[in-house]
């Protein structure tokens, strides 16, 4: 977990760590939430007591950190509840993500492989794992406006979606990164070694 720390420099310094609080209040939640103690107004520094789920047993710093995890993990509830589904999610951020899956939006595909994605995010982490770039790849295609940063990348764009083959149909491109020379498109000779 990562410490802010805002004031490094205060009257009241954890002694677990480098922070340091202008303010008790400050400290004692600070001390509480990251390391389990509680501190009086003295300064006397005790353990906190760990309440205990019933059902499986995890403790917890505090009661209201307990009924959370009991109503989501054990009651299957929370507030943030799918109006379409009725799917319970964690968070409001959670719930709003969960939403863009029962919308209409036009599918944003996939230029390498054709796969389909509703959500900008989960397209966008899709085309990093192909080698997409913003802007900066040094392959880049002659037919459109897509960079890659690896070759096998582009090739399988070019067969995809400027010739609208399947992924998998063995084809050999000729002159594909020569953009001085006319692009050839010839059958992969395995196609012919198992006929």
């Amino acid at each position: 977990m990562a410490i802010s720390v805002r004031n490094k420099v205060g009257p009241y310094r954890c002694g677990d760590c480098p922070a340091a609080f202008a303010h008790h209040g400050a400290y004692y939640t600070h001390v509480k939430r990251l390391h389990g103690k509680v501190v009086d107004r003295y300064g006397t520094v005790t353990r906190a007591e760990k309440v205990c789920c019933e059902a499986c047993g995890k403790e917890f710093s505090a009661k209201c950190k307990l009924k959370i995890h009991y109503d989501y993990f054990h009651l299957k509830k929370t507030k943030f509840q799918c109006e379409t589904c009725d799917k319970y999610c964690r968070t409001a951020v959670d719930l709003k993500k969960h939403r863009n899956l029962h919308a209409d939006a036009a599918p944003l595909p996939c230029d390498t492989c054709g796969k389909t994605f509703k959500t900008r995010g989960a397209h966008t982490r899709h085309m990093k794992k192909h080698g997409l770039t913003a802007g900066d790849g040094p392959f880049k295609c002659r037919s459109c406006d897509a960079e890659y940063s690896v070759r096998t990348n582009l090739y399988q764009h070019y067969k995809v979606k400027h010739l609208k083959l399947k992924r998998n149909d063995r084809i050999t491109i000729k002159n594909l990164f020569n953009p001085d020379k006319e692009i050839v498109v010839l059958p992969s000779k395995k196609m012919f070694e198992n006929s």
